[in-house]
Parts: C-alpha cells; sequence; structure tokens
C-alpha cells in the first residue's frame, strides 16, 4: 500500500502533461508547415507582368477534380491583349451531383434541346481596366474595412482591417487577404481565379470560362484615400460570329458601409436576346485565412458550415455548426483524395434534410464566412446560401514541396442554382455577402450575423480537436467576461490575468485545503504503519491476496480510512476550469497585441535604446525576453518549436514547479517511492517549460502564477495541518449532525441488525383431523 501514497499526485500530473503536451503536439503533426504569416500572401510566385495586372501569369494550378498530389501542374499560358473566345481554352467543372443545368431541364414545357445553342461565346473586350478600393484603412476614418477589387473575374485581391495590425510593432493594418505583388507594385495572382470572383459561365449548355475576363469598371475609385463606399464591375458576353451581338451582361456591385465588416455584393443577369437563356453561374468563394504568427498548438485554421436542420427545427429558427468544424488540413486531406470527395458540404454525418446557411474559413483569431442578404423585414424568412448556390466545393492551389513547407492553398467555390431568363430585358439576381474581421462578440451581435448566429459557433474556445463540450465553453466565456470586467477597471490584461487566477484559487480554496488535509491524514497513518505491514510481507510472502487481507483488517483495527487516499479527488474536479482557462487565454482576441503591465517593459527599454524591448509587448505571442534573431529550430524528439529568443516566462514556471513539488510532496518512506518523487520532479521541472517554451505570453503568465498562487496556498495549509496536529485535532472525527442524514441512517441500520437478531416466534401447526 506504500506506492497508494503518491499513485494519485502522479496520475494528476500525467493528465496534466497529456493535457499541455500530447494536444499541442498533435496539431502540429496535422499542421501544413506554413511558416508565416505572410507565406500565405505569397503563396505561389509567378512571373508577374508589370503593366496589365495579368489574371493568371504562369500559375501553378492544383484542382481537386484533375490533379493529384504529386503530378504535374497545369501550366495557363499569359492572356492575350485582348480576350477571345473560351470554349476550346477550357470550360467550368462539371455541375456537381443534384446540379441542375440547362442540358438536362426545360422551361414552361419547352425541352431542353429546344433551347437555342450559340455558335460561339466570348467576354466583350475591355479597353479601360482598373482597379477599386472601397472603404478605407485610415484610423480616422468610420470604416472597419477596405476591399479591393480587380478588373478580373470582378473579384477581390485586398481585404484590410482598419481597427487591427499586422504586427505589434508597426501601423500596417491587417490583412486578411492580399493578392499583390510588393516588389513590382502590380496585381499578383498565382491563383486559378480571384476570391469572390466569376470563374466561368454555363448558358443553354455552352461552357464558357471566365477565369481571366476583363470587366468594365462603372464606377468606383483607384485612390486608397477615396473613401468610396461601392465598385460597380459589369461583362457582356457577345456572339463573336454575329458582329458582338450581346446575349448577356453581368453586373457586380460591391458595397461597404459605415462601422460595419459586411460587404454586400449584388450580381444582376440580363438577357439581351429574345430567346429564353439558362444560366448556372461558377464563382469562387474565399480562400484560406492567413496562418499566424505563432507555431504553438500547430494551425488553427478551420472551415465551418454553419447550416438549418428541419429534422429538428422545422420553424428554421437555429442554426447549427458543431458538426461541421473542420480542421483545415482536414479538408486538405480529403480535397486531394481524388475525385468524388466532398470535403465541405453536405457531410456523410449529416441528414439530407441539412440546409447551408453559411459557410465560414477561421484562423485564430480572424474569420471570413459568406452567406445570403438578410431581408429589411425582420419577420420574413430566414433565407440559406443554398437557396442561391449549390454544393460549395473547394479547389487547391499549388503544390506540396518534399522536406518544405507546404504553401498549398485552398480556394473555396460556389455554383449557382440554373436560372431562366426568358426574354431580352428580362433579369435574376444571385446576391450575397460576406463578413470579414475578428472573432469577437461585439460585431457578431449586429445584424445580419446575430440572426445567422454566427457568433454562437464561431467564438468558439477548443482546443485542437478537442470538442466544444469537452472545453466548457460556457465556462470559458464566464471567465473571459469576468477578465474582461477587471480589465475595465484596472486597464491592463496582464493584471487582469493575474487577478483573475488568484480569484479561482481563493474559490477553489476550501476544496484544496480539504483535499491537503485527506491526504497529509492518509500520509501520516500510511508512514505509522508501515513497520506493521513490512511484517505482514515478510509473514506471507507471495500471497499478496492474503497480504491484502490482512492490511486491510489491520486498518479496520486502527481506525485507518482507506478513502482518505483519494484526496487528490477534488483536484480532478477543478480541471474543467484549468482547460477552460487554458483555452480562453490562448483563443481570446482580446489579448492579441495586448501588452502586459500597462508596457512598463516598453518604456523601461526605450531608456536606454532606440529598439523596441519586445518583452511582454505581445501577450498572444511569447514573451521575447531577449530576441537573437528571427525564426527558430524543432526540437528532434519531441518537435517543439524553439525561437531563436530567450522567454523567461517558461524558465520562471519551472523554478515555480520546483518549488512546488518540493512543498507539497511528503517524505518518502521507501527508495521505490523516493524514486518515484524524482522523476516527478524532474518532468515537471523540464518537460513542462520545455513545451510550453514557444507558448503565447499570456498562457506563460497565468501558469506561472497559478504556480505561485499554489505554492503560497500549500504553505497556508501545511500550516493549518501543523496547528491541528498540535492540538491533536487533526485525527479527530467529525460527528454527524443530529437528525442527519447518516444518524438516519446509522439508526434504521440498527434497528434492521436488532430485528434481524431477535428469534422469530414459531408458530405452531394444528394436528390433521
Amino acid at each position: 500500500m506504500s506506492y497508494l501514497r503518491i499513485l494519485i499526485p502522479i496520475l494528476a500530473v500525467v493528465l496534466g502533461i497529456l493535457f499541455v503536451v500530447a494536444i499541442p503536439a498533435l496539431n502540429r503533426n496535422r499542421n501544413d508547415q506554413d511558416t508565416s504569416q505572410r507565406d500565405v500572401k505569397h503563396e505561389v510566385q509567378p512571373e508577374a507582368e508589370p503593366a496589365a495586372h495579368a489574371a493568371a501569369d504562369q500559375a501553378t494550378v492544383r484542382s481537386t477534380a484533375d490533379d493529384a498530389p504529386g503530378s504535374d501542374a497545369t501550366s495557363v499560358d499569359p492572356p492575350a491583349v485582348e480576350p477571345r473566345p473560351q470554349a476550346d481554352r477550357g470550360s467550368s467543372p462539371p455541375p456537381a451531383a443534384g446540379t441542375t443545368t440547362a442540358a438536362d431541364e426545360g422551361q414552361d414545357g419547352v425541352a431542353a434541346t429546344l433551347l437555342t445553342k450559340f455558335s460561339g461565346l466570348a467576354p466583350r473586350p475591355v479597353d479601360d481596366t482598373q482597379v477599386s478600393l472601397i472603404g478605407s484603412l485610415e484610423a480616422a476614418s468610420e470604416y472597419r474595412l477596405q476591399v479591393g477589387i480587380t478588373f478580373v473575374g470582378a473579384g477581390v485581391y485586398l481585404i484590410g482591417l482598419s481597427d487591427y495590425k499586422q504586427d505589434v510593432l508597426e501601423d500596417d493594418p491587417y490583412l486578411v487577404q492580399d493578392l499583390r505583388d510588393q516588389q513590382r507594385g502590380a496585381l499578383h495572382l498565382g491563383l486559378m481565379s480571384y476570391p469572390f470572383s466569376v470563374r466561368a459561365l454555363n448558358i443553354n449548355g455552352t461552357n464558357l470560362a471566365l477565369t481571366d475576363a476583363r470587366w468594365e469598371r462603372l464606377q468606383g475609385s483607384d485612390r486608397a484615400d477615396d473613401e468610396a463606399s461601392s465598385a460597380v464591375y459589369e461583362l457582356t458576353i457577345v456572339e463573336p460570329d454575329a458582329a458582338n451581338r450581346p446575349v448577356l451582361s453581368i453586373r457586380r456591385s460591391f458595397w461597404v458601409d459605415l462601422n460595419s465588416q459586411e460587404t454586400r455584393v449584388t450580381q444582376e443577369l440580363t438577357s439581351h436576346v429574345e430567346t429564353p437563356l439558362q444560366i448556372v453561374l461558377d464563382q469562387s468563394a474565399q480562400m484560406d485565412m492567413p496562418l499566424g504568427t505563432t507555431t504553438y498548438m500547430g494551425d488553427q485554421r478551420w472551415v465551418v458550415a454553419g447550416y438549418f436542420n428541419s429534422d429538428y427545427d422545422a420553424k428554421r429558427t437555429h442554426i447549427y455548426a458543431d458538426r461541421t468544424f473542420l480542421s483545415r488540413s482536414d479538408v486538405l486531406s480529403e480535397a486531394t483524395a481524388g475525385p468524388g470527395t466532398a470535403p465541405i458540404w453536405p457531410r456523410p454525418d449529416l441528414p439530407a434534410s441539412a440546409e447551408l446557411v453559411w459557410l465560414a474559413s477561421v484562423n485564430r483569431y480572424f474569420t471570413v464566412a459568406v452567406h445570403p442578404l438578410l431581408p429589411d423585414d425582420k419577420g420574413a424568412r430566414i433565407p440559406s446560401l443554398q437557396e442561391t448556390f449549390t454544393v460549395p466545393g473547394v479547389e487547391v492551389h499549388g503544390r506540396a514541396v518534399l522536406n518544405g513547407p507546404d504553401r498549398r492553398v485552398l480556394l473555396y467555390l460556389l455554383r449557382s442554382r440554373s436560372v431562366t431568363l426568358d426574354r431580352r430585358g428580362d433579369t435574376a439576381r444571385l446576391d450575397f455577402a460576406f463578413y470579414a474581421g475578428p472573432r469577437k462578440r461585439e460585431p457578431f451581435s449586429a445584424e445580419p450575423y446575430k440572426t445567422f448566429q454566427v457568433g454562437d459557433h464561431l467564438i468558439r474556445y477548443s482546443l485542437g480537436g478537442m470538442c466544444t463540450f469537452c472545453t466548457f465553453q460556457w465556462l470559458a466565456k464566464l471567465l473571459l467576461l469576468f477578465m474582461t470586467g477587471i480589465h475595465t477597471v484596472l486597464g491592463d490584461w496582464g493584471l487582469a490575468i493575474i487577478i483573475l487566477v488568484l480569484f479561482v484559487r481563493l474559490l477553489l480554496h476550501p476544496i484544496t485545503k480539504k483535499s491537503q488535509i485527506q491526504i497529509s491524514k492518509f500520509q501520516k497513518q500510511m508512514a505509522a504503519m508501515q513497520p506493521e505491514i513490512e511484517k505482514l510481507k515478510k509473514k506471507y510472502g507471495d500471497n499478496q491476496k492474503k497480504v491484502q487481507q490482512e492490511q486491510m483488517k489491520l486498518f479496520r483495527e486502527k481506525g485507518i480510512n482507506p478513502m482518505n487516499m483519494l484526496g487528490c479527488l477534488p483536484m480532478f474536479l477543478q480541471m474543467p476550469i484549468w482547460i477552460a482557462l487554458y483555452a480562453m487565454l490562448f483563443l481570446a482576441i482580446e489579448l492579441r497585441h495586448e501588452p502586459a503591465f500597462y508596457g512598463v517593459f516598453q518604456k523601461i527599454g526605450s531608456l536606454f535604446s532606440e529598439t523596441p524591448w519586445l518583452f511582454l509587448a505581445d501577450l498572444s505571442a511569447s514573451d521575447k525576453f531577449i530576441v537573437f534573431a528571427e525564426g527558430g529550430f524543432n526540437l528532434p524528439v519531441c518537435g517543439t518549436y524553439i525561437p531563436y529568443a530567450l522567454n523567461i516566462l517558461p524558465i520562471l514556471m519551472g523554478v515555480f514547479f520546483f518549488f512546488q513539488t518540493k512543498l507539497t510532496s511528503a517524505p518518502a518512506p521507501t527508495d521505490q517511492a523516493r524514486q518515484q518523487q524524482k522523476m516527478m520532479s524532474i518532468m515537471m521541472v523540464t518537460l513542462f517549460p520545455i513545451m510550453l517554451y514557444p507558448a503565447p505570453s499570456g498562457l506563460t503568465l497565468y501558469i506561472m502564477s497559478s504556480s505561485l498562487a499554489g505554492m503560497i496556498d500549500s504553505l497556508v495549509v501545511r500550516k493549518h495541518i501543523k496547528q491541528m496536529e498540535a492540538d491533536g485535532t487533526l485525527f479527530a472525527s467529525r460527528k454527524p449532525k443530529a437528525g442527519g442524514l447518516i444518524e438516519r441512517f446509522q439508526t434504521a441500520l440498527n434497528s434492521r441488525r436488532t430485528a434481524l437478531a431477535t428469534p422469530r416466534p414459531t408458530k405452531r401447526r394444528k394436528p390433521r383431523k
């Protein structure tokens, strides 16, 4: 029984190690090995044309349908000066299962084969090509974002957020998306098409690729300081063989409102012929989010689909998303598995009645989510994205490189449902909108995101692949709300973290105190019983069953309760709080680029050097006490990424762990127990600081503060235990309250025993007559 004294503490430590070490390691294995946020900006580096803003200049394209990993990529020739008929250069991707096109459906009883077939279709040439910038990135502006629209496919090449910086020491705004060639000053692509651009059309069964088509800008501005709120582009499809007779025009309008993270896109299709037109439009949605600057916890990019489930909610009032929270690495693996895969929607584990409402790609702090426009009438039926667009797909661009960073890019695709224009002048609308901004409660509390319940699913404090229930979302949000209140009063997130840790420690002090008293009692009782236990082992030798029986008999004689060895059980009840705190501090955007302790270290550093001191300048990154160089290396054994910097908080944390182990460990009675304590001490002092070395300073500050508070708590409890020993009350049994449950149970038990001990009177049988 001697090993039982430290069995439970060792289990607690092992669980903690698995929680802090195994989950980041698992995420690193699933990471695509992207190295920096700037790597995402320039996923593929072709030679760009400096003058014409080329759309696809020698790009390397990876498609899920026709390009498996490691195969040769398709080389796309640079476009000619004047667009030419595209039917022989390629076609739009084949319709997904369940998609109706002009080739297989009629209108008003007219057979599909009787629809007018065009001998050739092409975009009308455009001479004046310009880009537009709507919104603003100026700090004094009331716009929250800026969106850049290109004339190539009328797509989006730039999305910047005015309220967030790219780096803690720079004033450059955070770019959710940037497809510019910074060296040549021209648009840079390297993709088959821009995000949110028109890729292809199917008109009466004729496919027309539009990935490099030039659109005419009708209004907008190309000046960064012009706070224009809208830009309009138009493309006209003509018959070149009929003197460029117009057949169809598509007008795309982009709108950005003040104090909003939403960009609305209206798409109007207008017929210019008298014959019916059946049209299917292929377009792209958002692309991959930037990876981020920290490698701790691996790749934190996800793809989320919000959907209606009429099997459970026939009124379509609740939107579900937990079963569609997919890691970006899983989507990449499924997308490169070959044709026929459906990595995003529909998921095989969802009912057939599930209806897609919105689709979001997220990273650690930000998201881009595409969704339908919400009607102005508050009582109107909530629309879904699936009512306008069918099954979304994904396209992989770039190629994996052996023994190098994987810089592939995911581009999400949408295909419209078939629309019919019966005669000249008829129009159809294929509108949508997208959110680009932080995963934060304030913007999600406004419309339309409140109705679409985006914040309920995208504000998620989950570690790796752990389910939201396992990370206690309600508790994490409650702790963040409490910490935000502290920050509102004190104005510093570092102090808010420390005060939150102290508050949690005080709240759990009664449980911790009872736990340590029970453990101390059991350890002292076992130390006193050790000589007699050794005699039993010598007496009965290898008969373990007999030894255990005699030990239990000895415990009953001495009044020892073996249940006291479960004094660590209350410690396991604290795990939900620590897990919720850990996840919340890692994923809360409120800590991004926030210094600790009012930026006092930066002020001290400015007195001695012009170079800013980065120590605790950003609670979402490692503490960077001394930075030697940029970059880092991976440890060969555990794979932990070690930056070229001295992070002092993990080292101090190891020192505190050492002293805490010394304070909480009782003297070991045997050599085996001493060896186990030594191993546990080495693990606490070395393994934890190494695995947490690249962790964000907000996390290490929380763990170090908790360790220091735990040491103080242990000293207080040990002092209390010594006082109980001096007073002779440590082993005093508690009397149950009069009339309490235990007393009633004991009375009933005694009555039952008395009844069983009293002989029953035997009844004499009457003699038979």
